[in-house]
Parts: C-alpha cells; sequence; structure tokens
C-alpha cells in the first residue's frame, strides 16, 4: 500500500512539475475593407517577416497558398510584420508585437491604398509649369457620336 502511495505521488509531482511550452498564434484574416464585396481578395502574395528576417511566404499560385483566413501557430515572442501588395500594387505593411502566448487577430484589406502617396506620385500633380496635357475624348455609340468617328 505504501509503495502504490508513493508511486502515485511521484507521478502526480512529475505532472505538477512538467511545464507545458504554450505558443502564440495569429488568425491572419485577408479581407476586403468593403465588407459588401463578398468575393475573396485578389492579393497575390504576403510575406511574414519575424525580427525583420523572413520567416514564411504565402502565395496565391503557390503552397503555402493564401486563404481568407490563415493560421499561423507555435510562434514565439518577437515583432512580426506582414508585407503584400494592394489592388494598385503599393506595398502595405501590417506589424504585430507578440508578447504573450494568445490568438491575435490580424486583418489585412487588398482594397486599402495609401490615397495620398498615390496622388502625390501622379503624372498630371507633377507637371512643371510649362508643360499641359490635352485629354481627347472620342464615343460612337448605336445613338451617338462624337469626335472624329462622325
Amino acid at each position: 500500500m505504501k509503495f502504490k502511495t508513493a508511486l502515485l505521488l511521484l507521478i502526480l509531482i512529475i505532472f505538477v512539475s512538467c511545464k507545458k511550452d504554450s505558443f502564440a498564434s495569429i488568425k491572419l484574416k485577408v479581407e476586403f475593407e468593403d465588407k459588401t464585396n463578398k468575393e475573396l481578395p485578389r492579393i497575390y502574395w504576403i510575406s511574414v517577416y519575424k525580427d525583420e528576417k523572413l520567416f514564411k511566404k504565402y502565395g496565391r499560385f503557390k503552397k503555402p497558398y493564401i486563404e481568407k483566413e490563415l493560421v499561423i501557430d507555435s510562434l514565439s515572442n518577437g515583432t512580426y510584420r506582414f508585407v503584400y501588395e494592394n489592388f494598385l500594387n503599393q506595398q502595405m505593411q501590417k506589424t504585430i508585437e507578440i508578447t504573450e502566448s494568445r490568438v491575435y487577430q490580424v486583418s489585412i484589406h487588398p482594397d486599402y491604398s495609401k490615397y495620398t502617396d498615390f496622388i502625390n506620385e501622379s503624372f498630371v500633380k507633377n507637371l512643371k509649369d510649362n508643360q499641359k496635357v490635352e485629354l481627347c475624348f472620342e464615343s460612337l455609340g448605336c445613338f451617338h457620336c462624337y469626335g472624329n468617328y462622325c
């Protein structure tokens, strides 16, 4: 009887003293900022960096594939950065700091754009004083004609 009690006590001490390593995970959602659009966003790649080193790369046509929701688990503490291109070919990024073991939610929006950057780089806005742009409009339809087609 004493042997069984001692054995059970030893097993209980071993289980209590064993520390389970728990890791964080990230649920990465790829969705439109415009919630009325229900189709899968066209995004061709997502690069995940951990502490500025490439950690994982997802692709539209290569494994691991991009899905509406990606789960990246068994993550240690550190800074994770998600880099992708939006529909205007602007490179976008989201950064998250992992400090504890839990599930982090991250959403990326391929239809979001930094419009101020796009406008500042536009051709028309950067014209010099002696330069001009001429827009020519022509249209031809069943009941109308405008321009050189007439």
